[in-house]
Formats: structure tokens, C-alpha cells, sequence
């Protein structure tokens, strides 16, 4: 609706939607990485689609989405689910950029930057405005790109995804030669020591989403006790299963008496079943984000290729599920799910080995070849 005149990353680097089901050494082969011994080694490189990709693609946007993923997990980034803004280099800096880069900006200048969103025309000026944008060199013209992820549906998980979501194919865009650097410096001085405030954030989060599930009079009876404050803020960051479920207990009595409903009202039970999925959600959804956010921590203070980092995380995720769930498990969902996509018209998944799209090592590679 708001972002006009876009590509698709696929479209911007040439990478087909039909390209998606190929083995990921094929895929690094074709955008310029050296893939080694074996068949498609004798191909050699692709040298010029790889100094083509590195000019087109800067390396700081690529590490804010890669970021991005592993702090929301996305499972499903890939090269359709990103849009690609081009615009005209030069003229002066955003006045987002400019805070952003710890520039002097002075109040007329914000309230004229405001004021332009609600000015009829002007919403894709305060989007580019907004987007962190870089300069690249296309054709031999000067550009400005900004990179847009979209179609968020496979994001921010109330839980760790499992069964299908675990296993099936994360970060396709990963192929790109930028993901052999590691992350940067400047990403990790930008995300370094910020936990606390994180924490902060979800904390008020939690309490926005349980303020949304209840009468706003019910909610103020609630959130102005003190002490109702402090259970609900202790069972939020409890991790410990047992104490969760005894915090989150202690939680529900205490709104039941702000909804004003005691042991012995007929509503009683319907509502303590009613606020128990809430809280639920709540607790799940803030816990995936305090592990999602110690994981991309852990992996920005390593060294390693941030295609790896993108690898090992979702390796993790299938070697779990397989473990619990065994190999003809996770077939047979990958088979049904599959099943379901042809059911409701998705006709280019009849013949394809689903399994050799989504799952294992290297994701993609060893159940490529068993198919």
C-alpha cells in the first residue's frame, strides 16, 4: 500500500522464484561463490555476477536483515519476501538518518518532517524518509537502495517454532557472496549492551497485551496495585516451567478479583481458563524474544561467517525436532503439509520433493540428493 515502484530482491539480482527449489551449492555457484570439489566445482566461479552483486548489495543492510531474522525468527526471508527501493543518490541526508548518525537536528526540522506524513502525497516521502538507505553504483549510475522485508506471517513466534515451521527452509537469501563476511563492528557496537533496555521493552509489551485483553476500567483495577505490578513483571522473566506455572496462577487471582468474579460466581472457571491461555501467549511470546535476542548476542560476538551463523541456527532447530520427533515424523508433516498447499491451489508443489526444498544439512543439500 505504501511502498510504490519496488522490485523484489529475486527481480534486483536475478534470482527467479523458479530457482528457489535448487540445492543451495548451485545457488552460491550462481551468485559468484567458489563451491569447491565435486560437479558443480569444475564450473569454477562467476566472477563478475559476484563483483556485480557485492557493488549492488551493501554489506550494512545485508547484516541489518540477517539480524533482524535471527531476533524475530523469521523463517521465512527469502528473496521474494524482500523488496528492493531504488531512488536517485545525492540531495542531504533524512532526518532520521542524521539522528541516527548522532547529527544536530533541531525541533522545526522534526515537526516539518511530521507534519509532511499527514500531508495528502507526501506518505512515500516519509517512508524513504524513514528506511535506512545506502549508495550503490548501478549501470554506472549512482543510486540510493533501501532494502524492505515484507510478509511477515512466519515471524515472531509466541513459541520456538517445531514440527513443519522447525524444518523447513529460513534464510534463502543467504546464498549472496556477503554472507561470508562475519558481522561487523559497527553491528555489534550498535547492539552491544542493550539487553537491559530490551527486557524493558517487553516487559511493557506484555503489559499492552494483557491491558488489550481486558475492560480498560478492569485493567486499572489491576495494573494500579503495586504488588500486582511486581507478580506480574516476576512472572514474565520467570524461566524456571514449575514457577512459571505458579507465578502465572498467582497472576490469575489477582484478575479475578479486579474483574470482580470470586470462587464460588458460575463465571468463575470459564474465566480462569479464559485469562490462563492469555497469560500463555503472553509469557511465550516474550520468552522466544529474550532467546532470540541472546542467541543473535551470542553469534554477533563470534567470527564466524554469517552464513553459518544462519545455518547453524535453523541445523539446530531441525536436529532438535528430529530427535524428538524421529525422521518418518517429520516426513510425514512435511508430506501433509504439502498435501494441504496442492489442496488449496498451490499447484507448483505437485512433483516436488517438498523435503528436498526445506530440510538438513546445509539446508537443502542431503535431502536434495536422497529425493
Amino acid at each position: 500500500m505504501f511502498v510504490n515502484g519496488c522490485s523484489t530482491m529475486g527481480e534486483y539480482v536475478s534470482v527467479s522464484p523458479n530457482m528457489h527449489a535448487l540445492p543451495r551449492p548451485f545457488l552460491r555457484w550462481y551468485c559468484g561463490e567458489e563451491v569447491g570439489e565435486g560437479c558443480l566445482g569444475r564450473l569454477g566461479t562467476r566472477q563478475e555476477k559476484r563483483e556485480e552483486l557485492l557493488e549492488k548489495i551493501p554489506q550494512e543492510s545485508v547484516e541489518r536483515i540477517a539480524a533482524h531474522n535471527i531476533g524475530i525468527e523469521d523463517v521465512d526471508c527469502h528473496f521474494e519476501n524482500i523488496l528492493v527501493m531504488l531512488r536517485d543518490a545525492g540531495g542531504e541526508a533524512s532526518v532520521i538518518e542524521r539522528i541516527y548518525n548522532e547529527e544536530i537536528v533541531i525541533d522545526e526540522e522534526i515537526d516539518a518532517f511530521v507534519d509532511t506524513f499527514f500531508s495528502q502525497g507526501h506518505n512515500q516521502e516519509m517512508l524513504q524518509a524513514i528506511l535506512f538507505s545506502e549508495e550503490v553504483t548501478i549501470n554506472g549510475e549512482e543510486k540510493r537502495v533501501t532494502f524492505v522485508k515484507h510478509d511477515g506471517g512466519s515471524s515472531n513466534p509466541h513459541k520456538h517454532p517445531s514440527g513443519y515451521l522447525s524444518t523447513r527452509f529460513k534464510y534463502l537469501f543467504e546464498v549472496l557472496p556477503n554472507f561470508e563476511q562475519s558481522f561487523s563492528e559497527e553491528m555489534r557496537e550498535l547492539l552491544a549492551n542493550k539487553e537491559r533496555a530490551f527486557i524493558e521493552f517487553l516487559l511493557e509489551k506484555g503489559a499492552r497485551a494483557l491491558r488489550n485483553t481486558h475492560d480498560p476500567e478492569v485493567f486499572k483495577r489491576y495494573w494500579d496495585v503495586a504488588d500486582n505490578r511486581i507478580r506480574f513483571k516476576q512472572w514474565i522473566l520467570e524461566t524456571d516451567p514449575t514457577a512459571v506455572q505458579e507465578a502465572r496462577q498467582a497472576v490469575i487471582e489477582d484478575l479475578l478479583g479486579a474483574n470482580e468474579i470470586t470462587s464460588d460466581s458460575p463465571r468463575y472457571e470459564a474465566y480462569r481458563i479464559y485469562l490462563h491461555s492469555h497469560l500463555e501467549r503472553i509469557h511465550g511470546n516474550v520468552e522466544t524474544r529474550i532467546e532470540s535476542w541472546r542467541l543473535l548476542q551470542k553469534h554477533l560476538n563470534s567470527d564466524v561467517p554469517m552464513r553459518q551463523v544462519l545455518q547453524t541456527r535453523c541445523q539446530e532447530d531441525f536436529d532438535r525436532e528430529l530427535a524428538r520427533r524421529g525422521e518418518e515424523e517429520i516426513d510425514r508433516q512435511l508430506t501433509a503439509a504439502k498435501a494441504r498447499g496442492v489442496k488449496i491451489g498451490n499447484s507448483h508443489l505437485v512433483g516436488r520433493y517438498f523435503v528436498g526444498n526445506h530440510v538438513l544439512a546445509d539446508l537443502g543439500e542431503r535431502a536434495y540428493v536422497a529425493g
